[in-house]
């Protein structure tokens, strides 16, 4: 598989490399948009390089600099804007800025002190050429170009007083909110001035430096209170620019450590710390143990975001993005954070050379995210007194391989739906969107390969691999055969071929010869499924036969009742998991509603309970369920949860599917960007925001013609409401 990054139009990180940049930003809620220069010391490799070629998208520049020289926008000496590639918009458009011959490039100095093999971080004597360009620029208003940028109203908000902005780069939008080399193999450190209303508290991907008052000119010099203030940010650590982030709200804080601190609106800060303040500092004790490296970030805070939010939690240096869907109010989901806190090491740290390569940042970042709850889990029971540590340490384990069972089902469900070559680690992205093949493969699949190298030759030498690696790649990036070579060189030197006493070095040192790396790499499908310890998956697999007994029984009157009240969130997924395995065309409605009515799953605060319930009574066809899954889908946007239910909703016709059309319509403004294009593919519609945000939905005169016929069947209000405004 070729390693270079399609997903970018940027110049080539061998030739031309962005080693710093300073934001000044001012961010409009008036406007929507964010109005900023952007100066960067730019590394080239040899005088030979003419243009430096940044990747854009949706945004209007206003002007160039070039070591302090105004560049004329023209295409043949200045800069320029190439035209736009046809159907793929998500690459945006390549800016394109001319060097002249004459250009010294005067931080010479500070180059040869700064510079460092691409790669691993180990330092080079090569001179290299250093050029400062400052562009002053806007980014758009349009939620189809500024695709990284989601502005929420007030009533959006907790709040609802004061509008809201945040940030989510991942996997290439960072383009729609700065020029850059938007790609994951360039990383650079940055320094940020972000001046917002002063009602609002701006915070990044980088430890806060001072808050210094800005008031805006005033013709008459009289004395007025601000209206604005500039927040101040300093990241010294390198990071790609997915890892960019920004978020600007009516924001509280609380610590929790000397290294973590709370944000969220104040309507939720207590719950939020609450929710996250036991852990997360234990977690980052934790890791740094199992890694055997320091935190290198300074900040490991946590922003809880509104709900629109598209994912579970993203990894953002210094300040972790999470969604209050993991408030379930008992700290059953803080598995989220230990997810986010693990790619500090791996992602942040060490990080895919390119996005064909993910499953390098998720797959690692799974596997630790399990050590470091695992070693959570067993400390927890020793404390407790209750278990001896054999006995806390044998617990922790169980509940590890259940999550990874719970987790074997979904990749499942995924892999049966997705096109084959998306099924593979290697995934062929080309030029295409990295989000359109986001799933759980990469995760469960990465983990998995992971887990078996694991199994094969030890928990010990493993985790000597894993800190080896850590520190080998660390600051630098890594694709999927360098990974593989690096593994195979390691676990030769630890199991050297000896005499005849070395018999079981030998026969390890011929599996991990035999190992398949092609098929687990590149092959499609499911990987071989290992030998999981099911000793906690045991009574939820029980349960759900004596259920799938009584809905085929016919003299079986009353439905189980097994008391599930002490059973942790992941049995109650397990179980629930396995109903829907088990549902078949002839299981009865009835069925489902004794469930509903046994174990009040329909009304649970815990979203992962209430998503995978939602799911059955979907798949029975229980309409009781709708006003269940509507008030669900449209009061959070965390893709895991909605993407499957609307998809649920569209496959049962025509009902479930006009009511999924009909949502989506009257609720996209709610999604995040991303989200809104995700569902709208799995809907089957054009969204065109350029065009006064209509939506069109593909055969739209059919599909008026059946939502007539759908609401006069049904005679569902929400039908008729999507109706009246269709035609208006």
């Amino acid at each position: 598989m070729s390693n270079e990054d399609e997903s970018s139009l940027s110049s080539y990180p061998h030739a031309v490399r962005i080693k710093h940049i300073e934001w000044n930003a001012n961010v409009s809620f008036d406007k929507c948009v964010i109005d900023a220069t952007a100066t960067y010391d730019i590394e080239l490799s040899t005088a030979t390089v003419k243009s430096v070629e940044l990747d854009t998208r949706g945004l209007t520049i206003r002007s160039i600099q070039l070591d302090g020289v105004r560049v004329e926008q023209d295409d043949e000496e200045g800069w320029k804007l190439d035209a736009d590639i046809d159907k793929m918009a998500h690459l945006g458009r390549r800016l394109v800025i001319k060097i002249p011959s004459s250009s010294s490039g005067g931080n010479n100095d500070n180059a040869k002190t700064n510079a460092k093999n691409n790669d691993t971080g180990n330092t080079t004597d090569d001179p290299k050429r250093t050029i400062q360009i400052e562009i002053v620029y806007s980014t758009s208003s349009e939620p189809s170009e500024c695709t990284a940028a989601q502005w929420l109203t007030p009533a959006q908000t907790a709040g609802q007083v004061h509008p809201y902005l945040f940030t989510q780069c991942q996997a290439i939008h960072a383009r729609s909110i700065i020029p850059c080399q938007d790609r994951p193999a360039v990383k650079f450190t940055y320094g940020a001035k972000v001046t917002v209303p002063s009602w609002a508290t701006a915070v990044m991907s980088a430890p806060m430096a001072d808050l210094t008052s800005s008031t805006p000119p005033s013709s008459n010099n009289d004395t007025k209170p601000s209206t604005t203030k500039t927040f101040e940010f300093h990241q010294s650590v390198p990071i790609p620019s997915y890892l960019l982030a920004l978020a600007v709200g009516h924001l509280s804080s609380r610590d929790i450590s000397p290294r973590c601190r709370i944000y969220a609106e104040p309507s939720i800060l207590q719950a939020a710390h609450a929710e996250f303040s036991p852990a997360t500092e234990k977690f980052l004790q934790i890791a740094e143990s199992i890694t055997d490296l320091p935190y290198v970030w300074t900040r490991a805070d946590i922003l809880c975001l509104p709900p629109s939010f598209p994912y579970g939690g993203m990894e953002n240096p210094c300040l972790t993005f999470v969604t209050p869907t993991l408030l379930a109010g008992d700290g059953s989901l803080v598995n989220v954070i230990a997810h986010e806190i693990a790619h500090s090491w791996t992602g942040n740290l060490v990080t895919n050379r390119t996005w064909s390569h993910f499953w390098l940042n998720e797959g690692w970042t799974v596997w630790l995210q399990r050590k470091i709850m695992e070693r959570w889990e067993a400390l927890d029971r020793c404390d407790d007194g209750d278990e001896t540590e054999v006995e806390a340490w044998a617990h922790a384990k169980e509940i590890s391989h259940l999550d990874a069972m719970v987790q074997w089902d979904s990749l499942e469900g995924d892999v049966d739906k997705l096109p084959s070559n998306a099924t593979r680690l290697n995934i062929p992205l080309g030029r295409g969107d990295p989000d359109d093949s986001y799933s759980r493969v990469p995760y469960e699949k990465g983990f998995n390969l992971l887990f078996a190298l694991e199994t094969l030759v030890g928990e010990k030498i493993f985790l000597g691999l894993m800190r080896a690696y850590l520190k080998h790649f660390q600051y630098g990036f890594v694709t999927s055969e360098e990974f593989r070579d690096f593994v195979m060189t390691y676990l030769e030197g630890i199991f050297v071929e000896g005499s005849k006493e070395d018999d079981n070095e030998n026969l390890m040192k011929a599996r991990i010869r035999e190992f398949d790396w092609s098929t687990w790499l590149n092959g499609e499908g499911m990987p071989p499924k290992p030998s999981f310890n099911d000793a906690l998956a045991k009574d939820a697999q029980s349960l759900c036969d004596a259920w799938m007994k009584f809905d085929s029984s016919a003299t079986l009157i009353e439905p189980p009742l097994t008391n599930i009240s002490n059973w942790s969130t992941l049995q109650k997924v397990y179980f629930l998991n396995k109903v829907q395995a088990a549902i078949t065309p002839k299981t009865r409605l009835s069925t489902v509603k004794a469930m509903k009515d046994a174990y009040k799953f329909d009304q649970s605060t815990n979203c992962e309970l209430l998503s995978e319930f939602c799911k059955i009574a979907i798949q029975c066809r229980d309409e009781e369920i709708f006003p269940v899954v509507v008030r669900f889908i449209t009061t959070q946007g965390r893709m895991k949860y909605v993407r499957p239910l609307y998809r649920a909703l569209f496959e049962w016709a025509p009902v479930g599917r006009h009511l999924a059309v009909q949502t989506f319509l009257s609720s996209k403004d709610f999604y995040h960007p991303i989200a809104a294009k995700m569902l709208a593919t799995d809907l089957g519609a054009d969204v065109d925001t350029d065009t006064d945000t209509k939506t069109h939905i593909k055969g739209a005169s059919s599909f008026l013609r059946e939502a007539l016929f759908g609401a006069a069947v049904v005679g569902l209000p929400l039908l008729a409401t999507f109706l009246i405004r269709r035609r208006k």
